[in-house]
């Protein structure tokens, strides 16, 4: 009688200090809070579109007409047409930092001294000064034809740009 109480008590014993499995809420919550992501850099400051407007193709290159179209914080936009249809879209954007830059880390070709990239069928772009992309986009403009409107931006002027940063 006393073995089978002794054993009845190590059974309660053992039955007690058994961990419970978790329950199917805090599985994911354990996961969760182990794969909390490092903190993130807040972004660098841009610069204020309007400022950027200075760098691009003169309003009358080769006869076209260049519309600004947007303007904000870090990027500016025209359109260029010709006889009022569009013939492509021109932007400068300030990657200041941000890992858009870093795709022309990859760049097999250049423009004069920048990275150019040829990213679709439809676009060209460059880094210059390692912060500013200069982009032209068109259904019809060839990529060489591209080339040539990204040569007409103020591409100097803009690699040694110092903007002050957007509000």
């Amino acid at each position: 009688m006393k073995r089978a109480l002794v054993v009845v008590a190590m059974s309660l014993l053992a039955f007690a200090c058994k961990k419970d499995e978790p329950s199917r809420w805090e599985k994911p919550a354990a996961s969760a809070s182990a794969s909390v992501a490092a903190p993130v850099e807040p972004p660098k400051p841009v610069v204020e579109g309007g400022n950027l407007n200075k760098f691009f193709p003169p309003e009358s290159a080769d006869g076209k007409k260049r519309k600004f179209t947007t303007e904000k914080p870090g990027f500016v936009e025209a359109r260029l047409e010709d006889g009022g249809k569009e013939l492509a879209t021109l932007t400068i954007t300030d990657t200041n930092g941000a890992g858009d830059a870093a795709k022309f880390d990859k760049a097999t070709e250049k423009l004069v001294d920048w990275p150019l990239l040829t990213p679709t069928k439809k676009q060209t772009s460059i880094l210059v000064g390692k912060r500013f992309q200069v982009k032209v986009s068109s259904d019809t403009l060839s990529p060489e034809e591209r080339k040539t409107w990204l040569q007409k931006f103020d591409l100097k002027g803009l690699s040694a740009f110092n903007p002050p940063a957007a509000k």
